[in-house]
């Protein structure tokens, strides 16, 4: 059996790119097969990061080595074979697996399909068929890292957003964001998805059918016309506490299937704010209302007022006019005339006030 032996990386790469070589691992327990496909692959244009013999040596080669590809002989040296080392490569590093190996079918190949592998090819194979199988292989392992980014991307966008999101399809929901849980007060996806639609608002009026039929036909309409957007009235799980939402209904497809995005938004705070600004509105059209009533008849009082301290004032100027210079009457007139025009200067007062 040949000795365990590695090329050391740089830097570990996940998938193929054009500035370095991808890097294979090679797992197989006959030294001259092993050292056919080294120079195999070398003139294939890709790099040997290491090789063994062994089942258990191949699971911690590829922990420290993490190489692009791993090619396994079923059958290894050691107390594990090479399918239950891809196995163990597969789940902990996810590392694509080719198997080697005489097996061509029965259990052994129906074994080796739960280990995931991206190929398998059988000896004796040709250089032709390895390097389609390691391409294939590669190429397979760039496309399930990029789909894993996606969804890795899709699941933080959807858990991360403030407003309540579930998904369902004509089963019912399979789907939500913590923001869901939190605002229906459910503690588990679980708990929540076993919910009807129809549980968590009040609204649905049976009127002829009951809330489970309304609210499937409400979801079959949605999934035939593609969006809806409407205010609601929603009810918590754990208290039954009803808020009101604004609900958008999306429909859209996933893997092919149609399904249903339901987004919900609280709208208890909004509506208080709306209630909130409309009575302060209304307070201070109450007090315009009656500074202009108040001014209304300031006005009027000081208009009447105004036409008597006229005719005070007229009346006082004859008066002196007839007294001629009898120093008692003048005394008494000047005093009258002052008096009239401080009410005169009050009055103008009144009249601003009320403008």
């Amino acid at each position: 059996m040949n000795p365990i032996t590695r090329q050391p990386a740089s830097q570990p790469t996940i998938a193929p790119s054009a500035a370095a070589k991808p890097r294979i691992l090679i797992a197989e327990d006959e030294a001259i097969v092993t050292r056919d496909i080294g120079v195999q692959l070398v003139s294939m244009g890709y790099a040997v990061a290491g090789q063994t013999a062994y089942a258990e040596q191949a699971v911690a080669l590829a922990q420290e080595l993490h190489p692009d590809l791993v090619l396994m002989d079923i059958r290894l040296a050691g107390t594990m074979d090479g399918i239950t080392a891809a196995q163990i490569i597969r789940q902990r590093f996810s590392l694509p697996v080719v198997f080697l190996t005489a097996f061509s079918g029965g259990e052994t190949l129906t074994r080796a399909t739960l280990a995931e592998p991206f190929g398998y090819v059988t000896k004796p194979f040709s250089e032709r068929e390895l390097h389609t199988a390691i391409e294939i292989a590669l190429y397979k392992h760039q496309v399930e890292i990029a789909l894993r980014r996606s969804e890795t991307k899709f699941r933080t966008l959807f858990d991360s957003t403030g407003d309540a999101v579930m998904l369902l399809d004509h089963k019912g929901f399979f789907d939500c964001n913590p923001a869901a849980l939190e605002m229906f007060g459910c503690t588990s996806r679980e708990t929540f998805c076993s919910r009807h639609p129809s549980q968590l608002s009040p609204q649905w009026q049976p009127g002829g059918m009951d809330s489970k039929a309304l609210a499937n036909q409400r979801i079959a309409t949605v999934l035939a016309t593609g969006s809806q957007r409407f205010e609601w009235i929603c009810q918590r799980i754990d208290s039954g506490e009803t808020f009101p939402a604004e609900v958008l209904l999306n429909a859209m497809q996933l893997d092919g299937q149609p399904v249903l995005q339901v987004v919900v938004r609280n709208i208890a705070q909004s509506k208080q704010a709306e209630r909130d600004a409309h009575a302060s509105l209304e307070a201070q059209l109450r007090e315009s209302q009656k500074m202009e009533a108040i001014g209304t008849l300031a006005g009027g009082i000081a208009h009447d007022f105004n036409n008597i301290i006229a005719i005070i004032q007229l009346n006082v100027e004859l008066l002196r006019k007839a007294v001629g210079t009898l120093p008692p009457a003048l005394d008494g007139l000047e005093r009258i005339h002052l008096a009239g025009v401080r009410a005169r200067d009050l009055v103008q007062q009144i009249l601003s006030f009320s403008r």
